[in-house]
């Protein structure tokens, strides 16, 4: 069995908004340059693209335990 990459393990909802925290403070340090700062915005977006996919996951899951 071969072993999961990080990119291939689904981080936890709480894992991803600490991610979020963490680019969204270092975009607001002081000196970041445009380059970086892109990267870390376009590292944001993966993140809460990965975050609506689970938080629709769980949407589904407890609308289906209420049915």
């Amino acid at each position: 069995m071969a072993a999961k990459t990080k990119k291939e393990e689904k981080m936890t909802i709480e894992e991803g908004f600490e991610k979020l925290t963490d680019i969204l403070n270092k975009m607001d340090e002081e000196g970041v340059s445009l380059e970086n700062s892109f990267k870390l915005y376009n590292d944001g977006l993966d993140v809460v693209k990965e975050l609506t996919g689970r938080l629709q996951e769980t949407e589904q899951k407890l609308n289906i335990i209420n049915e």
